[in-house]
């Protein structure tokens, strides 16, 4: 009975074994493909492919799938966006293998389309001839890109924009496009181009059919400034009127009175008027002064007085003269000297003494 229970319990492990066996033997295959990019037309694409190889039909054994070492090709097929296919790189291997399998390169055309590019991995029995399955072992993609030959900094298009208005006419808008170092083309500026003469006037990209101004009527006032005129203060302006063509052009000046200036006009300001006439004032150091014709006249001062009149020089300051009841500045003439006076009794004296002399001399002479 033991013995029995032990080889069902050896049987039961095989045939697990053999159920699992069968179970990995037909899993689906572990795959990876790598691919660089983005490529160029010309270029040439590169990449790698590895996975675990299933079993595969031969031709005798169609049906009765084993790994018993048939021989198999693992491809990697390269096809544009629209399908086509572009070249394939093969290599031989054999089923229930699992290893690095192939390191694949395709060139790409040099007329080739620009967009994504599809990697597609398989293998197939080497043995089976006619119409042999092919078993998926992975897939990746790439991109290409095309790069139009250009002028860089040509002009790649020109777009109408609208119709505008320019110095009275009509000229067309467009935008200026041109290509860039990976020859993209981008907007660089705007650009006119003269379309139609107008008669008169130009409004939003239309001619008018007349003058859209009164003619003859002014469309602009400009400060000129303030100048003399009449010996009086005025505001000028330069006036502007519109003319035939709706120009607003200079016309003439007009002035308006500011001031009226009592003494005069220099420079576009009223001449400062200094004094009104017949004012006087005194100073600090009793100085007298008269306004005579809008201007100060210094008069000498009656010593420690205001304005009052003089008699004789003493009356007045230091370096002025009494004129006319007046200090007038000047130096004081010097005084002369007094006459001494001769007293009587000596005039008579010396006439008795002549007298006395006369009479000795008739005395002696007889």
């Amino acid at each position: 009975m033991k013995l029995k229970k032990k080889n069902n319990n050896l049987l039961t492990i095989l045939g697990l074994s053999l159920l699992f066996f069968i179970f990995l033997s037909t899993q689906t295959e572990i795959f990876s493909v790598s691919v660089g990019g983005p490529y160029e037309p010309g270029d040439t694409a590169r990449g790698d492919l590895w996975g675990s190889i299933n079993v595969v039909d031969s031709g005798e054994e169609y049906g009765y799938p084993i790994c018993d070492g048939d021989s198999v090709w693992v491809c990697a097929e390269v096809r544009d966006p629209n399908g086509k296919l572009i070249d394939a790189d093969c290599v031989g291997s054999t089923e229930c293998y699992t290893a690095y399998l192939l390191d694949w390169s395709v060139r790409i055309p040099d007329n080739a389309v620009e967009g994504t590019y599809q990697v597609k991995a398989y293998y197939y029995a080497l043995g089976v001839y006619y119409n042999p399955t092919k078993y998926n072992f992975g897939s990746a993609s790439f991109k290409v890109r095309t790069l139009p030959s250009c002028d860089v900094g040509s002009q790649c298009d020109k777009k109408y924009i609208e119709k505008i208005c320019k110095n009275g006419d009509v000229y067309k808008k467009y935008g200026i496009y041109k290509y860039d170092s990976n020859c993209d083309c981008y907007f660089d500026r705007y650009s006119t181009e003269f379309y139609k003469n107008c008669d008169y006037e130009c409004s939003n990209g239309v001619c008018l059919d007349g003058p859209s101004c009164d003619v003859g009527s002014e469309c602009k006032r400009e400060d000129n400034g303030l100048i003399c005129r009449d010996g009086n203060v005025y505001q000028q302006y330069k006036i502007y009127n519109y003319n035939s063509n709706c120009d607003c052009i200079f016309n003439n000046f007009e002035t308006s009175l500011v001031e009226s200036c009592s003494i005069g006009c220099d420079n576009g300001q009223c001449i400062a008027e200094i004094c009104q006439e017949g004012q006087s004032e005194c100073l600090d150091n009793k100085e007298y002064k008269v306004c005579e014709n809008n201007a100060w006249m210094n008069y000498g001062l009656v010593i420690d007085k205001c304005g009052v009149e003089c008699v004789t020089d003493n009356d007045c300051n230091t370096n002025f003269t009494c004129q006319d009841s007046i200090c007038v500045e000047g130096d004081i003439p010097p005084e002369p000297e007094p006459q001494q006076e001769i007293p009587l009794l000596y005039i008579l004296l010396g006439i008795v003494v002549i007298a006395f002399v006369g009479v000795l001399y008739w005395a002696f002479k007889k």
